[in-house]
């Protein structure tokens, strides 16, 4: 469906939103609309998310949930995820992309219900109408709803788990809890404001709740020990090590681009500035709890860095308690005033339309999104290309551990460590690199000889050209071929270094098919 088309539809739906919005069930499905078709304008597919998607094939297998099969390490952070979906794959023969994807935009869609439901315990009809649309118009939810990736189960969690505080649903708050951090290791910073809130108002909740939590997370957390040997996640320390300084300013300037794609976190600010002391004091104990949320999410997020990828991820999970706490804000703002209904969600559905144009305008969305997109449709074609031509014990080597190993389906090893315990624990660190990309040892890998190693994340490029590194140079040979019939927009050529010791035969194999020929130098 052309850009054009999605952009007339959702905009037709906001101007009907605006009109007819005064129904809360015709408001939140206007809104789980919009997403859909908002959904639609990104149709991400993250290439992290293949590295899920290969634990989980190896389990539902029978491999265990392993990257190599026969080498336990812990390279992906959202067990939960990672179980679902293999489970489908186990149980009904489920493709584990599909799911993984169909998941996604489900629990998106949840999420705005959830979103609602919960900023209409705390404000008006109107501003909680209000926030469900600012969730659907949110880039960043858009972005990653279909990736494949847990973004969007993480943020249903995380909602879900302030509603069951806000309606005292104490023990499936806990164990929600616990489901938010198997999903998500910072989901066990929901800790602090479920303390908060339960000390001030229901200590006698205060058990039932660490219960409920407390015995998934020990009992999972035991055998993730004892299965992988460490406490901490490979893919977590794998990303450790850079300078605190740079990665402090990384973080905040992950924030504050992220506000750029957010207008409705304006009215954050500017009801901080226009409210007085007064209205302040209205705030109850659960309302700060509810702001303070979103507020120290965002402290972790420059904490740690940001995040690499476009549309600003680490933020999408925290979108929906943002747009409550604004509804709450907005609410207590204008508590003594007579507000307009009508004229509100006029002002919301502009708002909201802005949001709209900036998915399609903000060079770090939409355009970023395309991008990335077919570099990871690119590296879908290399990994297939290498399943059909190489022998099944061909030992590759890649910078992008994600849709070009899945698809290969060959034992890998993993340049960046994320799936690589000696990589990421015992590896060199780049200080004052990009986030996500710390750990790496690149005499360690050619030490272990792969046969064949892939050393771009960037899939085709338009010309030939050689990606290698020094500790390559004694032990393999570049060698480029060309795509001949590809039409992957970024280019038909790539480039990989052979073991010379099996240069002939391997080229050889991957010269084999037709819609591949080896780019003579």
């Amino acid at each position: 469906m052309p850009d054009s088309l999605i952009l007339g539809i959702a905009c037709a739906l906001i101007g009907v939103w605006a009109v007819f919005g005064g129904s809360p069930r015709v408001a939140v499905g206007l809104a789980i609309a919009l997403l859909g078709l908002h959904v639609l304008l990104y149709s991400t597919l993250a290439d992290d998310a293949f590295i899920t998607f290969r634990y989980a094939r190896n389990l539902a297998d029978g491999h265990g949930p392993v990257f190599n099969p026969g080498q336990p390490v812990e390279g992906y952070s959202n067990f939960l995820q990672m179980i679902v979906l293999a489970a489908g794959r186990r149980w009904f023969g489920a493709d584990i992309v599909t799911t993984a994807r169909v998941l996604g935009t489900v629990c998106a869609g949840l999420t705005i219900w959830v979103t609602w439901a919960l900023a209409r315990r705390v404000s008006t009809e109107v501003f909680a109408s209000s926030a469900a649309l600012m969730v659907a118009v949110s880039g960043s939810v858009a972005a990653y709803a279909a990736s494949g990736l847990e973004t969007s189960l993480f943020a249903l969690l995380v909602t879900a788990q302030v509603l069951a505080w806000i309606r005292g649903w104490w023990i499936l708050a806990g164990l929600l809890l616990a489901a938010g951090t198997m999903t998500r290791p910072e989901g066990i910073l929901m800790m602090i404001p479920a303390g908060a809130w339960l000390l001030s108002e229901q200590r006698s909740a205060l058990a039932r709740t660490a219960l409920a939590a407390g015995v998934p997370l020990v009992i999972w957390t035991m055998w993730r020990v004892s299965y992988y040997g460490y406490l901490l996640p490979n893919a977590m320390v794998a990303k450790m090590g850079m300078d605190p300084g740079y990665q402090l300013q990384l973080g905040a300037l992950y924030v504050l681009t992220a506000c750029m794609g957010h207008p409705f976190w304006l009215f954050v600010g500017a009801g901080a500035i226009l409210a007085s002391a007064s209205t302040w004091r209205r705030l109850n104990r659960t309302d700060w709890v509810i702001v303070s949320v979103p507020c120290l999410y965002l402290v972790f997020i420059v904490a740690v860095g940001g995040d690499w990828m476009p549309a600003w991820r680490f933020v999408a999970p925290f979108v929906p308690l943002s747009a409550v706490a604004v509804a709450l804000i907005c609410s207590r703002l204008t508590q003594d005033a007579e507000v307009s209904p009508f004229g509100w969600r006029g002002l919301a559905g502009t708002v909201a339309l802005t949001s709209l144009i900036l998915s399609v305008t903000n060079e770090d969305m939409v355009p970023r999104v395309r991008v990335w997109n077919a570099q990871v449709s690119g590296l879908s074609t290399i990994g297939r290309w290498l399943h059909d031509t190489l022998p099944a014990d061909t030992l590759i080597a890649t910078y992008a551990s994600g849709a070009l190993p899945y698809y290969a389906d060959l034992p890998t090893i993993d340049v960046l460590g994320l799936t690589d315990a000696h990589i990421a624990r015992n590896g060199f660190r780049e200080r004052r690199g990009g986030t996500g990309h710390v750990a790496h040892d690149y005499p360690s890998v050619a030490a272990r000889r792969p046969d064949l190693i892939v050393l771009t994340g960037n899939g085709f490029d338009r010309q030939p050209r050689v990606w290698s590194h020094p500790a390559f140079a004694t032990d393999y040979r570049p060698v480029q071929f060309q795509f001949r019939h590809g039409t992957n927009p970024l280019g038909q050529y790539v480039s990989v270094l052979v073991r010379t010791s099996r240069s002939a035969e391997l080229v050889s194999r991957l010269d084999h098919t037709s819609a591949v020929a080896r780019h003579l130098p």
